[in-house]
């Protein structure tokens, strides 16, 4: 698919802002807080900015032609990096709970081809720091996993350089202090090894250095963002728009077979808690501090979590799925529209049209496709929050209703599959 690249707007307008403060030796960078807070992705895109333009004239100017600014391509290209980067570490982490290779890879396969995810969003708006916040979280998650049952203090060690340049990146990398703080004090109830404590502490100390440096170079910008206040929230952001978010974050499929598995699921977070924290912190998150396209942004922060979840309720459903090609084929069909794997994210502002304006002919099937799948317009439908309530609630109700049609034919299939093998 051919995706233009969207004007420099939002957040991207602040990254870029301290990028190019940094590029000229600005210090202290002045920006509104939090974007102005998340220095690592445009200082590397600064250190970059020259080189770039040498070696890459061309794509240069073509962003710098569809963004309306300079300086953008070395975020194009750190994101493409980090979003490789990525993709390997979530398949590196799927693979600590998930045996099967074919089943791990599907799932990346799935997180890679959502429209938000780090590896297409960045065509769309190169100016962010997603991927390398992705990046991040993955490796400290992995240290987790991979030193859960060996030195505590080794462990706390190896998370702090990540924890320090987490901050640096974007402030929810406090989501890893706070998982492996979960993790060692419940290992402390079995053991009683008191260093555990000890451990935790390292990650929270590196995170407190990393917002002292931030705020040793930054000077806060007047401004004041009205939509993160929690009351502004509680009283504009209806709560099924945030359960609509869920399904516009990891598609109604992903959803579903979660929810067809929800036994071995809860037996996962009743087993992890560290993992069931994680994922509680990140729907607190998406709600609470989340609107605009925010609320999503968020809810993605779990997508380790909830990729490890799918698959651990799909692995034992695969034979008889495997026996349901139709159920299948109706899965592959809605996640591929609900990523929206065939056409691009539209670019430009919204032109709605009222459904009562829309003719009863043939064209009105197109208008109004277009208004649920967003194909060339109704940029706003694609967040939970903005666009048409009567469309996302026709949505919401499509989504639940698929949901409980896909739980009944996978359970269906999985007691013929049982039947079958006794």
């Amino acid at each position: 698919m051919n995706q233009q690249i969207e004007r420099v707007y939002a957040d991207a307008q602040i990254y870029h802002s301290v990028a190019s403060q940094f590029f000229e030796s600005r210090v202290p960078i002045h920006a509104q807080i939090p974007g102005g807070s998340r220095i690592a992705t445009p200082w590397l895109a600064a250190q970059l900015r020259p080189a770039v333009s040498r070696a890459l004239p061309v794509l240069d100017q073509r962003v710098e032609d569809e963004s309306g600014l300079l300086g953008i391509t070395p975020f194009l290209l750190i994101n493409v990096a980090a979003s490789g980067a990525a993709t390997i570490l979530l398949l590196l982490y799927l693979r600590r709970f998930i045996d099967s290779p074919l089943l791990r890879v599907t799932l990346v396969i799935a997180w890679a081809m959502m429209w938000h995810s780090p590896v297409r969003w960045v065509y769309f708006n190169p100016a962010n720091i997603d991927a390398l916040s992705m990046v991040s979280l993955l490796a400290g998650l992995l240290i987790i996993e991979a030193w859960r049952d060996r030195s505590p203090l080794v462990a706390s060690l190896l998370l702090a350089p990540i924890v320090f340049v987490g901050v640096l990146i974007k402030e929810t990398i406090v989501l890893v202090p706070i998982t492996f703080g979960i993790a060692q004090v419940m290992a402390v109830a079995r053991d009683r090894r008191l260093d555990r404590l000890v451990a935790v502490a390292i990650p929270v100390v590196a995170a407190a250095l990393a917002v002292l440096f931030i705020r040793s170079i930054l000077a806060p910008a007047p401004g004041h963002q009205k939509w993160i206040e929690w009351d502004y929230i509680l009283a504009n952001k209806p709560f099924w728009t945030w359960v609509l978010g869920w399904f516009f974050t990891f598609g109604p499929p992903v959803i579903a077979l979660i929810v067809a598995g929800w036994r071995d699921v809860w037996g996962v977070l009743w087993r992890r808690p560290d993992l069931a924290g994680y994922l509680a912190a990140c729907a607190v998150l998406g709600y609470f501090a989340g609107t605009g396209s925010d609320t999503e942004r968020l809810l993605a922060l779990a997508t380790p979590i909830v990729y490890v979840l799918a698959g651990r309720a799909i692995a034992p459903r695969q034979a008889a799925l495997a026996r349901m090609p139709m159920v299948v084929g109706l899965l592959l069909l809605v996640q591929a529209a609900s990523s929206r794997i065939l056409w691009p994210i539209p670019v430009g502002v919204d032109t709605p049209t009222r459904v009562s304006d829309i003719g009863l002919n043939w064209s009105a099937l197109a208008a109004l496709a277009d208004k649920f799948l967003i194909i060339d317009n109704y940029y706003s439908n694609l967040w939970s929050y903005f666009g048409s309530r009567p469309v996302h609630a026709a949505t919401l109700a499509f989504d639940l209703a698929l949901t409980l049609v896909i739980v009944r034919w996978v359970q269906r299939g999985t007691q013929r599959e049982a039947a079958v093998a006794q």
